[in-house]
């Protein structure tokens, strides 16, 4: 939430200290502190966490809380669960063993001043 609108709306809200940094791709986000509210949209309700920043544009919503209050739906996502018919790593399990290398030679063409992107704060989960 922008610093304007909490100062203007819930100035009242006594906040916290946030609990952790935030990121927006690679810049830090300068958070000045935080509190909790209800969120509600039609019936579904969350508690979730309100975030005071500085040098936005307008609030954001969570993914979380847009799940959660019926706004988004995620659909044909990849997540971890129990084995069913249609599991690609039980239908194809030369695909998830190794290191991942191609058999074959692939040559990957940049465009002429093509710079690589890179987010040194990125850390790589993978659970293999």
């Amino acid at each position: 939430m922008p610093e304007e609108i909490y100062l203007q709306y819930f100035g009242y809200l006594k906040t916290e200290k946030a609990d952790n940094n935030r990121f927006a791709v690679s810049k830090k986000i300068e958070v000045n502190g935080m509190f909790q509210a209800f969120l509600e949209s039609k019936r579904q309700k969350c508690k979730e966490n309100i975030y005071i920043v500085k040098r936005v544009a307008r609030p954001l919503l969570s993914c979380r809380a847009s799940e959660i209050l019926g706004l988004v739906r995620r659909i044909n996502i990849v997540e971890d669960h129990a084995p069913t018919k249609l599991d690609p790593m039980l239908k194809f399990p030369k695909l998830f063993t190794g290191l991942g290398t191609i058999d074959i030679p692939y040559e990957i063409k940049l465009k002429e001043g093509a710079k690589p992107y890179y987010y040194k704060n990125f850390k790589w989960n993978w659970r293999g």
